[in-house]
């Protein structure tokens, strides 16, 4: 599931500003390199321990999902990222909650049809 999306002020490639840019749903893959990326040693009176940022893991999880900005294939680097305007972020975030929002509607329409058998009516159950 992708989505290709318009930046209002873009970002610079070389010597344009590049505004096209293709967004997907993350994988599972990308939620775990962004939990991974967003966690740091932290010194306790316990000893170590990992702390996570929530506000980092979702930067992280955004840039993985930028399948391409341009002509440069993503994930989008985070110093890029910092780089976008507050409204192309806003819209980045936008777009993202769509993409969530579409998949989660797929996913439902799937687990509804499960089980189902062709034919079936109301009230009918498989066996």
């Amino acid at each position: 599931m992708e989505r290709s999306i318009t930046l209002h002020h873009g970002v610079t490639q070389g010597e344009r500003t590049v505004k096209d840019l293709v967004m997907r749903a993350p994988t599972a893959g990308d939620l775990l390199e962004a939990q991974e990326a967003s966690e740091r040693p932290i010194a306790t009176p316990d000893g170590w321990k990992l702390l996570a940022s929530d506000s980092r893991m979702g930067m992280e999880t955004l840039r993985r999902q930028i399948k391409r900005i341009g002509e440069d294939s993503g994930p989008m680097e985070l110093a890029t990222l910092k780089t976008l305007s507050a409204v192309d972020l806003n819209l980045l975030h936008s777009e993202a909650e769509a993409l969530d929002a579409a998949l989660i509607d797929e996913l439902s329409r799937e687990v509804a049809e499960r089980g189902r058998s062709e034919g079936a009516g109301p009230g009918d159950t498989p066996g």
